[in-house]
């Protein structure tokens, strides 16, 4: 068609769905993609199963068959023991872990393999648990346990735990923890200041405490 001595091709398509080949999928494909284990399933399989396992790690008196290309995966801090052929952890196969109880280093490897929270309602429970959680996720850099410990911790926080609470995100720069628990901190001041927990901050770390406050009166003045 010609037009303002302009050639205009026109194309008209009729596609019919017995010949697309190939287009989609099978209901029986669709049926295996939703009832076939996905890569994290079988990983998950592997969470405290010895089948396969090259290291050890020791926490307390307790002691974890563990696999390390599962831990290396999830944190680089693990990776560089392994990776390293001079470090203990690679020449024995053996990692041993002083300063994590026992249930706290259970609860990261669940996590490790599975990245699931299904012990959360264990964590909300037990505070004290959630934070040693985000301090043991912090050491291994793991971080999106520690975003779900921050979570948790910021949801729980009272009076009787803001010290705590308030110490915990600055000593392991838990920015989302910081910010709820210094907010809490400067709406309810006048009990906070009163518990045990806060004058030991003053005293043990005046650094931290400066920090906090200058952030609260910034909070107030606006």
């Amino acid at each position: 068609m010609l037009y303002n001595g302009e050639l205009t091709i026109v194309f008209e398509f009729e596609i019919y769905p017995h010949e697309a080949k190939g287009q989609s999928l099978s209901s029986r494909s669709l049926r295996l993609l939703d009832t076939s284990p996905t890569l994290e399933d079988n990983i998950a399989k592997y969470f405290g199963n010895e089948k396969l396992s090259d290291v050890t790690v020791i926490c307390g008196s307790q002691s974890f068959r563990c696999h390390k290309l599962i831990l290396a995966a999830q944190s680089d801090v693990f990776a560089a023991m392994f990776e390293h052929e001079n470090t203990i952890e690679s020449k024995w196969s053996t990692v041993k872990v002083e300063d994590i109880d026992a249930e706290t280093f259970e609860k990261l490897l669940n996590f490790i393999y599975t990245e699931k929270t299904s012990s959360l309602g264990d964590i909300v429970a037990k505070n004290s648990l959630a934070m040693n959680l985000l301090s043991a996720a912090d050491k291994y850099n793991i971080q999106r346990l520690k975003a779900v410990c921050e979570e948790v911790i910021g949801s729980t926080i009272e009076v009787s735990t803001a010290a705590e609470v308030v110490l915990l995100a600055y000593l392991h720069e838990a920015t989302t923890l910081k910010t709820v628990a210094t907010n809490f901190v400067a709406r309810n001041y006048a009990k906070v200041k009163e518990t045990a927990a806060w004058q030991d901050i003053i005293e043990s770390h005046p650094k931290i405490m400066a920090e906090v406050l200058a952030v609260m009166m910034e909070k107030l003045n606006v």
